[in-house]
């Protein structure tokens, strides 16, 4: 089923669920980041492949985009 009760939901999900807690943290602290200093490459570059690992490869995308038109302004 799409919906589990606690007890019911399987080991393996229950194992992925864990291991992108992290992953859901560091992009967290990334967006932090980016929002104080917006276009900071390894920022961006790390949020990328964490949202990629998560399964979220258009938020990556928009994130990566977004560094480029900030580039781009600043070069002019």
């Amino acid at each position: 089923p799409a919906v589990y009760e606690l007890d019911q939901v399987p080991a393996p999900l229950l194992a992925e669920a864990r291991s992108l807690r992290p992953l859901e943290a560091a992009a967290g602290r990334l967006r932090r980041a980016l929002a104080l200093r917006p276009g900071n490459p390894e920022a961006v570059y790390h949020l990328g492949r964490a949202l990629l690992l998560l399964g979220r490869p258009g938020e990556a995308l928009a994130i990566v985009d977004g560094a480029l038109d900030l580039a781009d302004e600043a070069l002019g």
